[in-house]
């Protein structure tokens, strides 16, 4: 494998013979040539094969009308409790709005503002109110506007 790759960072894209070969093998590979039917025959024709593909994907996906999600559901144990649902669901306080603030690489992209977390880091005595604030504000309105709470 580590050869292969060696190779292919020296010969590469490159419009030469290796390159070609690559191209023309995987070209074949990809290529469905035939397809056996529900008889044994083997049928070649594309238009035949495209129709077989689709009956075939059609009935793969369709839906079982035996079967009961429902069953199928109560099989399954929750993976989160009621209880830490519940604290899942709870406003941020100040504290994990801040711990955030201070997780984020101080010199990473810059937000919409145009100023990096470095700024907001450093000067968090004096923008820490209007910061948790409008973070609060961001999630009570998205909460909002997608959940219709």
């Amino acid at each position: 494998m580590q050869r292969s790759r060696i190779s292919w960072l020296k010969e590469g894209d490159r419009n030469t013979k290796y390159f070609h070969r690559k191209a023309m093998w995987r070209a074949r590979k990809n290529n469905i040539r035939k397809l056996r039917q529900d008889d044994g025959t083997w049928c070649t024709d594309q238009n035949t094969m495209k129709c077989m593909a689709i009956n075939y994907f059609e009935q793969l996906f369709r839906k079982d009308e035996h079967i009961n999600p429902q069953d199928i559901v109560d099989l399954l144990e929750p993976a989160v409790s009621a209880q830490a649902n519940e604290s899942l669901c709870n406003d941020y306080s100040d504290e994990e709005i801040g711990t955030a603030l201070f997780q984020i690489g101080p010199l990473k992209a810059p937000g919409p503002d145009g100023l990096p977390a470095r700024f907001f880091q450093r000067n968090w005595g004096l923008v820490k109110e209007d910061v948790i604030q409008a973070v609060k504000e961001f999630f009570f309105h998205w909460s909002y506007a997608a959940w219709g709470q």
